[in-house]
């Protein structure tokens, strides 16, 4: 079920639609306006942390806080929040389980974008993360080296 709500997701307008109003400051504040009476839905409350982690990724770029960014991490997190603001989406809201394709699609989102939100809360938190008092800082940067080239992104 799952892949299927992710495929129409891909199909679908909401891509399209994200990628129109990325350069439109007044449509992108509107947009993240219309999100608190989604965070209040039972139906997300499994994914509010990650709708409101979304939300201020876009917020602080959209707002010139946040500058080093990819496009295509920016189109998916407004494109996930479009849907979640469609009524009318895979499984509309109105039906009881309405918000089941939304938290899925929020989920799928913020795996895809699980290394750009990364950057995105060390720079929100201040820079490099601190290493917990066991953690052995040499072994962290080693970690993330290897991360880094296991990725191709050395």
């Amino acid at each position: 079920m799952k892949k299927f709500f992710i495929n129409r997701f891909k199909k679908g307008k909401w891509l399209n639609k994200s990628n129109s109003i990325l350069n439109d400051k007044t449509k992108m504040t509107a947009l993240l306006g219309k999100l608190p009476i989604y965070l209040k839905k039972e139906g997300l409350k499994k994914v509010k942390e990650d709708l409101l982690l979304l939300k201020d990724y876009i917020s602080d770029i959209v707002h010139g806080q946040y500058k080093d960014y990819g496009k295509r991490g920016l189109m998916l997190a407004v494109a996930a929040i479009i849907y979640v603001i469609s009524p009318l989406d895979i499984i509309p809201d109105i039906i009881p389980t309405g918000f089941l394709d939304d938290a899925t699609i929020v989920a799928w989102a913020i795996v895809q974008l699980s290394s750009e939100l990364e950057k995105y809360k060390r720079h929100r938190n201040g820079g490099d993360t601190i290493p917990q008092e066991d953690e052995n800082p040499n072994m962290a940067e080693n970690t993330e080296e290897s991360q880094m080239a296991d990725s191709g992104l050395s």
